[in-house]
C-alpha cells in the first residue's frame, strides 16, 4: 500500500470510529453527571481494577491527603489575608484620625489667621486715629507727647505724617530725644 492510502484509511478510522465514540462518551459522562452520579469516582474505581491502568491512578489516601493539604493551605491563606485586611483597616482608621486632626488644626489656623487680621486691622485703625489726633495738634504739643512715648511708636507715627509736619514736630522736640528718632527715620529711608 502507498502512503496516501494509509493516511486516508487512518483519517477514515479517526473520523468514522474514534471521534464518534469519544463524543458519545463525553455526552454520556455529561448526562450522568447532570443526573447526580459521581462519574469520576466510579471511573476511578473501575480503572483501578484494570491491571496496567491502576498504576497510573494514585491511591485514594494520597488524593485525600493531597486534598486536605490543599484545604489547609487555602485556609492558612484565608487567615493570613483576613489578618492583612484587619491590619489595613486599622491603618485606614489611623489615617482617618490623622486626617481629622489635621483638618481641625487647619480650621484652628484659619481661625487664628482671621483673628490676627482683625487685630491688625483694629491696630491700624487705632494708629490712623492716633495719627489724625497728632496731625491736628500743634507741633509743640505733639512734641511734648512724643517725648513721653516709646521711640518705635513715635517713629512709626512720624513716618506716616507728611514731611513738613514731621519736621515741625522734630524741631519742637528736645534735641537729645529728637536725634535718635531722626536717625531711625533716616535709616529706614532708602
Amino acid at each position: 500500500m502507498s502512503k496516501g492510502k494509509t493516511k486516508k484509511r487512518l483519517s477514515w478510522i479517526f473520523f468514522i470510529i474514534i471521534l464518534p465514540i469519544g463524543a458519545a462518551l463525553a455526552l454520556t459522562v455529561f448526562i450522568m453527571q447532570a443526573m447526580g452520579m459521581n462519574v469520576l469516582d466510579t471511573g476511578r474505581s473501575i480503572a483501578s481494577s484494570i491491571p496496567v491502568v491502576n498504576e497510573w491512578i494514585p491511591p485514594e489516601d494520597e488524593q485525600e491527603q493531597s486534598s486536605e493539604a490543599t484545604i489547609q493551605q487555602l485556609e492558612s491563606m484565608i487567615t493570613d489575608q483576613q489578618q492583612e485586611i484587619k491590619n489595613m483597616q486599622a491603618a485606614v482608621e489611623q489615617k482617618d484620625t490623622q486626617i481629622k486632626t489635621l483638618e481641625n488644626e487647619l480650621e484652628q489656623a484659619k481661625s487664628n489667621r482671621l483673628q490676627l487680621e482683625a487685630q491688625r486691622e483694629t491696630k491700624a485703625q487705632k494708629e490712623e486715629e492716633t495719627l489724625k489726633t497728632f496731625e491736628e495738634m500743634t507741633a509743640s504739643k505733639a512734641a511734648d507727647l512724643f517725648a513721653e512715648m516709646e521711640s518705635d511708636t513715635v517713629m512709626r507715627l512720624l513716618m506716616k505724617m507728611g514731611s513738613d509736619q514731621r519736621a515741625s514736630i522734630l524741631e519742637s522736640m528736645d534735641p537729645a530725644q529728637a536725634a535718635p528718632i531722626a536717625e531711625s527715620i533716616a535709616s529706614t529711608i532708602p
